[in-house]
């Protein structure tokens, strides 16, 4: 009789082991319901504990008591959370936005569709990194003392070469961002001898981006343009 309700015990209990074997071993499915509470005590060694706190986040100690990182921040080699500074990144009500950039201010820089462009998440300046593409002899279409207007948005090289039928000859070059403009960047003198029926003489000069151009005689009328070429 004894042995038959030990042998009934072992039986019991063994399924009850069993059972919460299956029990802690099982996925977790649907939620599960967190009491909100305040700071515990520290665990045990080799433990984290975590709950709910009252600013609806999770609070996580380690046994020392110090604080568990369970939102790490991200780096340039870990994943993680990005927190907004509140100056160049904002965020509002789950919106994130950003200031938009200044020579001062660090911020958010929108391609114009023109100078700047973005194709593929791959930013790219006209012209290939905004060099020298195009060239053009203008001998044609320019005169001396007319304003020109380099509208582009790279610097323009322009080569003027003058022919000289005298002496005793004066050219300027102007060029800034004043129509008409007057800052004189090179000027060419052909003495009053020496220089004269017949001579060729080139002068080269770099006109910005939106400035002003223009090649003027202002002593002599013996000056004429021979080949004038510009690049941009």
């Amino acid at each position: 009789m004894t042995r038959k309700i030990f042998k009934s015990i072992g039986i019991v209990c063994g399924a009850g082991i069993f059972a919460a074997a299956l029990l802690f071993s099982a996925q977790t499915l649907g939620y599960m319901d967190w009491q909100i509470r305040t700071t515990p005590g520290n665990p045990a060694s080799g433990f984290m504990r975590t709950w709910a706190n009252s600013s609806n986040n999770f609070g996580c100690l380690t046994s020392a008591g110090a604080t568990c990182t369970v939102d790490p921040a991200a780096t340039t080699s870990a994943l993680g959370v990005v927190k907004t500074d509140g100056s160049t990144i904002s965020n509002s009500a789950g919106l994130i936005s950003c200031t938009t950039s200044t020579t001062s201010q660090l911020g958010c820089v929108k391609p114009d569709g023109t100078t700047i462009t973005i194709s593929g998440g791959v930013i790219s300046s006209a012209g290939g990194g905004g060099g020298i593409t195009h060239q053009a002899v203008v001998t044609g279409s320019r005169a001396l003392g007319t304003v020109y207007h380099n509208t582009g948005a790279t610097a323009m090289i322009v080569s003027v070469t003058m022919q000289f039928s005298t002496t005793n000859q004066t050219i300027q070059y102007l060029t800034d961002s004043s129509n008409p403009p007057t800052t004189l960047v090179d000027q060419l003198y052909t003495g009053t001898s020496g220089i004269g029926g017949g001579a060729n003489i080139p002068i080269t000069f770099v006109v910005l981006p939106g400035n002003y151009y223009k090649v003027a005689q202002t002593f002599g009328s013996g000056g004429s343009i021979g080949i004038w070429t510009e690049w941009n």
